[in-house]
């Protein structure tokens, strides 16, 4: 069976077993609400009302609560079945190979989760960008290859494999599987998104392992431009988020 199968066997069977967004998720109950928040802070920044929203992976719907009745499209039929009835959504069951939507059919996309499970090649990100309107949102989550909480729970061959993907050229493959966990570069991830159609105006490091700082030292690894660098080094996950160009994509 391929990664992308496994996965998809995986969470259906976790929506059988459990009921809550993170267990079904496969996240800690910590590490979910993290997520959750600091997501939701930006689509709300992100979104405006009354626009057609695509949740592409979007699992028993989270993130559902923040948009005006949007499409949740998960691979998972029994994940979809934990879908709580209100808000009033849209469900659709299918895989990113397979999508039922015509080009340029939404002004906003979110992908939150969908990467750590899916190897992702420049047609696929092609595909997703083909999805949006030119000017329309987009949002995508997925885990940090650069967290240094990887490198204690690795064997040693492992780590040397992780060294050598994270020192890669930029024209590298942005992801790397550990554990059948699907990890990205955040900067080759970036290029690959730009290169497909969107236009990456902002990047975000999440769920930081790192005890929070006081306000004053905080300000002060910023104004030094060290303290983005620190959280890139202690976070499990990250977010790219932006607007679909009105220019045409580059080829792959």
């Amino acid at each position: 069976m391929d990664l992308e199968k496994k996965w998809q066997a995986i969470f259906s069977q976790r929506a059988l077993a459990f009921n809550t967004p993170h267990e079904i998720s496969h996240w800690t109950e910590q590490g979910f609400h993290r997520r959750f928040n600091a997501i939701g802070k930006r689509l709300k920044k992100l979104h405006q009302k009354g626009q057609r929203v695509l949740d592409l992976g979007a699992g028993p719907g989270p993130y559902a609560r923040f948009f005006d009745s949007p499409v949740l499209a998960d691979y998972s039929f029994n994940v979809l079945q934990k879908v709580p009835p209100d808000p009033p959504t849209l469900r659709v069951c299918a895989d990113l190979d397979h999508l039922p939507f015509r080009p340029e059919t939404f002004d906003g996309l979110l992908c939150v989760g969908l990467l750590q499970c899916r190897r992702m090649k420049p047609d696929d990100l092609a595909a997703l960008a083909a999805l949006l309107k030119p000017g329309g949102w987009f949002l995508f989550e997925t885990l940090n290859c650069d967290c240094r909480d990887l490198d204690e729970e690795m064997a040693p061959f492992q780590k040397t494999m992780l060294s050598t993907f994270r020192n890669a050229k930029s024209s590298a493959p942005a992801y790397f599987v550990y554990n059948d966990f699907v990890l990205y570069h955040s900067n080759r991830l970036e290029t690959g998104l730009n290169k497909a159609g969107f236009d990456v105006t902002g990047k975000e490091f999440l769920y930081s392992e790192l005890p929070a700082p006081a306000e004053h030292f905080n300000r002060f690894l910023a104004d030094l431009g060290l303290f983005a660098n620190v959280e890139r080094l202690h976070s499990r996950s990250f977010i790219l988020y932006g607007i679909k160009s009105r220019r045409p994509p580059h080829p792959p």
